[in-house]
């Protein structure tokens, strides 16, 4: 089926018509997303946090199933995986802080209630402390076994972080709140890079201490089991551009979701401790999968599609972050983002089953000429809760490419808890979503809608 033939109706953006393996298959297109959701939500994955054995199988599913689709290989090397500059380290043992004044015996800090660990790579040594009160404070250069306090707002304190001034440092101390936290389990995870700083927060009665000077040194141990490499995985299905718009074929789409979750305690004494993350966001990832078999198998897309499976979402989008500083097709020639999130249930405020919604609605011109093209998606019902910018479109939109996700997310309890598990997603749903979905995808993939700000101070770089 040649482009050409289609493009005179998607240029008018009448109703897209189900094109494809996806038509006709919905009963086969429930089970394969079931199976996608199940492969990828099993306990045997331990919730695919990012830089973990459990995230490093799911990339390597999720390649295999972009390699079954027809799509070609667009990762490291000419394989599926792109390595990200973010590595998981498990750790042997809880993590310990100790504080040591001048003469008095070292006082051993309780995790949660004392201090928490924010980010960074693990470490294990003796620090003197360095104490930095205002930005004139910090040292020209980072002293050889020392840490940095900063007694400061957070605000301020990331501040400076983030300007640099404590560049070097393998250990920066934040001073929380003189109020002490609550109880919580130490991590058995963490993400680091290998020049990036840890970082931990101190409050309480030992933030006190901190603060006037009480502690000298501190003593941090950290002991690492193993530590394994994160991976995004990239496919694409090459454009063909059309008759009169060969240029199209150098123009991408990219379709992303993220295949990461997180890791952490058990919600009930003695309960289950894998947060398996169905809904968020293998229910996303098993929908980009078959939208790629769909566009692997009938390869006739004018615009090049890219297919991207990322890993640190829930660490600060940070698979998404490396893939936009080393993007397959250039961002000047990246047209459009849509991103999938948490569509495993529907969404009664908008409809019940088959209905997703779009964040972002009213600032660009997709929503609407969906709308137009009787495509069922329609605004997102909630925009108090920011949906906008809490996923990997925004990565994107800060980059200033038109960056969307379509997303069914009701808000439901299980949102980030070991409960998310895959036989409570609705898969007729799914199924319908995707072909809905499909059908979006079209009118960008065929180069019948042009990606546009309508509100280009809302949405775009200058405006955040």
């Amino acid at each position: 089926m040649s482009i050409d033939r289609l493009r005179p109706t998607l240029l008018g953006l009448t109703a897209v018509a189900c094109w494809g393996p996806l038509v006709g298959a919905q009963d086969r297109l429930a089970d394969d997303l079931r199976g996608h959701v199940s492969t990828l939500a099993a306990d045997v994955l331990n919730g695919r946090e990012t830089g973990s054995s459990g995230g490093l199988a799911a990339a390597h599913y999720i390649a295999g199933v972009l390699a079954a689709a027809g799509c070609e290989p667009a990762g490291d090397d000419g394989g599926w995986l792109q390595k990200i500059d973010t590595r998981g380290h498990s750790l042997a043992e809880p993590p310990q802080l100790e504080l040591h004044a001048a003469d008095d015996a070292p006082r051993e800090a309780a995790y949660g209630t004392d201090w928490i660990i924010l980010n960074g790579s693990p470490v294990s040594a003796a620090f003197d402390l360095v104490t930095v009160r205002n930005e004139a404070d910090f040292p020209a250069l980072a002293a050889e076994g020392g840490a940095l306090v900063l007694v400061a707002q957070y605000r301020d304190a990331m501040g400076w972080v983030r300007a640099g001034h404590a560049e070097g440092w393998p250990l920066i101390i934040l001073v929380g709140p003189p109020s002490p936290g609550r109880e919580r389990e130490a991590p058995t995870h963490m993400l680091g890079t290998q020049a990036a700083s840890t970082m931990i927060m101190v409050r309480g009665e030992l933030a006190g201490g901190l603060s006037s000077g009480e502690w000298s040194r501190a003593t941090l141990e950290m002991s690492v089991a193993d530590t394994f490499p994160a991976f995004n995985v990239v496919g694409r299905v090459p454009g063909l551009g059309t008759a009169d718009r060969p240029e199209l074929a150098d123009e991408a789409i990219v379709v992303t979701a993220h295949y990461d979750h997180i890791t952490g305690a058990a919600v009930e004494p003695g309960g289950d401790a894998i947060y398996n993350g169905a809904d968020d966001d293998a229910s996303g990832v098993a929908a980009v999968l078959e939208l790629a078999r769909s566009a692997g198998r009938e390869p006739a897309a004018a615009r090049t599609l890219i297919f991207l499976l990322v890993t640190g979402e829930e660490h600060g989008l940070l698979g998404t972050e490396f893939y936009l500083d080393h993007p397959v097709v250039p961002l000047e020639q990246t047209v459009c983002n849509l991103n999938f999130e948490m569509i495993g249930r529907p969404d009664e405020l908008v409809g019940g089953p088959g209905r997703l919604w779009l964040t972002g609605f009213e600032l660009s011109n997709l929503g609407p000429a969906w709308a137009q093209a009787g495509i069922p998606v329609v605004a997102d019902p909630r925009p108090e809760q920011n949906f906008f910018r809490r996923s990997d479109n925004y990565a994107f939109v800060k980059r200033g490419v038109v960056a969307q996700t379509l997303s069914s997310f009701n808000l439901h309890g299980d949102y980030h808890r070991p409960s998310d598990e895959a036989d409570l997603l609705d898969y007729e749903h799914m199924a319908s979503c995707v072909r809905v979905a499909w059908r979006a995808l079209l009118t960008l993939s065929l180069g019948s809608l042009e990606p546009a700000w309508l509100e280009a101070e809302a949405a775009g770089p200058a405006g955040h």
